[in-house]
C-alpha cells in the first residue's frame, strides 16, 4: 500500500469515527425516540473502533491494518429498503447501487451506523453525513430499495488485505557480509 493511501485511510477512518460520535451525541441529546440503547452502544462501539484504528495505522502500528480491514469490510455492502439498510460509513464515500426498484450513484463522507438489516427498526440513521446523490426510480408508487457497494472502501478493503496478507519483509544479512565484517574489526 502507497504511504498516500495509508494516510488517506487513516484519516478517513479518524474522521469518520469524529463525524459519527458528533451525530450519535446530537441523537442523544435530542432525546430521540426510537433508538435502542444497544444500537446506540454499537454505534459508539464501531466510531470508536474507526478512530483507534485509523491512530493505529497512520503509527504504523501492527494492529492498526488488522483492524483497519475490520473497519473496511462492513462498510463494502450497501443496503437501502424501506425496512431493512445495512450502511456503515466512517471518511467519504462513493456509493454504487444497482436496481431493486430504482438505483444510485452518490458521493459523500462522514459516519454514519444504520444496520436495521440486523437489529430491526432504528428511527434513521446513528451518526452524521453529507451525501450528494442521484436516486432514479424504476417502479413507481414502490418505495425506493436498492443494493451496492461502496468502491472506496472495497479499494480500501483490497489493499489493506494485500498489506495484511503479505509475508513480512526481513532484512537478513548473508552469512558472507558477516565474515567481511568481523573480520575487519578483529
Amino acid at each position: 500500500m502507497t504511504e498516500v493511501w495509508r494516510r488517506y485511510l487513516a484519516v478517513a477512518q479518524i474522521a469518520g469515527g469524529v463525524a459519527g460520535f458528533l451525530g450519535l451525541r446530537v441523537w442523544q441529546v435530542l432525546n430521540a425516540g426510537g433508538l435502542w440503547p444497544v444500537a446506540g452502544l454499537v454505534a459508539a462501539l464501531y466510531f470508536a473502533l474507526c478512530i483507534v484504528a485509523g491512530l493505529l495505522l497512520w503509527r504504523r502500528h501492527p494492529a492498526g491494518v488488522p483492524l483497519s480491514l475490520a473497519i473496511q469490510l462492513p462498510q463494502v455492502l450497501v443496503v437501502i429498503g424501506p425496512e431493512t439498510n445495512l450502511l456503515l460509513l466512517a471518511g467519504p464515500y462513493l456509493r454504487a447501487l444497482v436496481p431493486g426498484s430504482g438505483f444510485s450513484v452518490g458521493i459523500g463522507a462522514g459516519g454514519l451506523c444504520d444496520a436495521s438489516l440486523l437489529t430491526g427498526p432504528i428511527a434513521g440513521h446513528v451518526g452524521s453525513s453529507l451525501d450528494l446523490g442521484f436516486r432514479q426510480y424504476l417502479v413507481r408508487g414502490e418505495e425506493f430499495r436498492a443494493y451496492g457497494i461502496n468502491v472506496l472502501a472495497l479499494v480500501g478493503a483490497w489493499k489493506l488485505a494485500r498489506v495484511w496478507l503479505a509475508e513480512p519483509v526481513t532484512l537478513e544479512t548473508p552469512a558472507a557480509t558477516v565474515a567481511d565484517i568481523s573480520a575487519r574489526v578483529v
